[in-house]
């Protein structure tokens, strides 16, 4: 009888011991990507970034009024990776479409870049552009900011427009 409650108790601990392993292999990995905006142009750049309400109208949030050199406030984005799952689509508005993202440029339905008060680029979600505030490839430039993270830069240059 010793025999057998031995026997149990170490097939018990066996397959505590598979299960407890194999849910740490399918635990969901989470990190930030942070990114940034700068303007590289001669003169200040406006940006602005459109989103449709629910009730169908537009508002306009944030803006972000940046003088030659200057960088916007760095937001971020949630990654969440799945070890036994393909990767997900490169594309900066998508990372897991069960996970929420915090990256507002992705929830904006347009954005307007304004150079000396005048409207020189509109960028829409729905279209694709070479370079864009969409497109995670534009955020070509990777810095160290003081907590020494590293944030991915969206420059803009004469060149965008």
């Amino acid at each position: 009888m010793k025999r057998i409650k031995k026997l149990s108790s170490c097939l018990f601990i066996i397959l505590f011991a598979i299960v407890f392993v194999a849910c740490e292999r399918n635990k969901p990995i989470r990190y930030y990507k942070y990114y940034s905006i700068k303007n590289n142009l001669n003169n200040e750049v406006v940006i602005k970034f459109y989103m449709r309400n629910l009730d169908g109208n537009s508002s306009v949030e944030p803006i972000y009024t940046l003088q030659p050199g200057e960088n916007s406030e760095v937001f971020d984005e949630l990654i969440v990776k799945y070890p036994n799952k393909a990767p997900s689509d490169s594309r900066i508005m998508y990372t897991d479409p069960i996970m929420p993202i915090n990256f507002f440029v992705a929830s904006r339905d347009s954005i307007d870049i304004y150079v000396n008060n005048v409207l020189v680029k509109r960028y829409k979600r729905s279209k694709s552009y070479p370079k864009s505030p969409y497109n995670k490839g534009s955020y070509d430039t990777v810095i160290k900011d003081k907590e020494g993270r590293d944030i991915n830069v969206y420059t803009i240059l004469n060149s965008d427009f």
